[in-house]
């Protein structure tokens, strides 16, 4: 939430640092699979905020198949059209 608050006032800086955060805590905790792919949305989100837009694809296509994998069709649901709202 504080990647994608930081990242909506512009500070695209702060967004990455806080997504990484997450991400990185996503891979060390054992989490539902939806949360995985929301830290890598937020991580492509984050990229987006601060203008680096080959990090933000590459974020963008591992979120994808991330979301591909969520076993709960509302969370997939959910998830990808977080994903799909992120800036292009």
């Amino acid at each position: 939430m504080v990647s994608r608050a930081a990242g909506a006032i512009g500070d695209g800086e702060l967004a990455v640092r806080f997504a990484i955060v997450a991400y990185e805590r996503s891979l060390a905790l054992e989490v539902p699979d939806w949360m995985r792919a929301s830290a890598a949305e937020g991580l492509a989100r984050a990229y987006a905020a601060k203008g680096d837009a080959a990090e933000r694809d590459r974020w963008w296509a591992l979120a994808e198949g991330l979301v591909g994998q969520i076993s709960e069709p509302e969370e997939r649901e959910l998830i990808d059209s977080q994903l799909r709202s992120v800036p292009r």
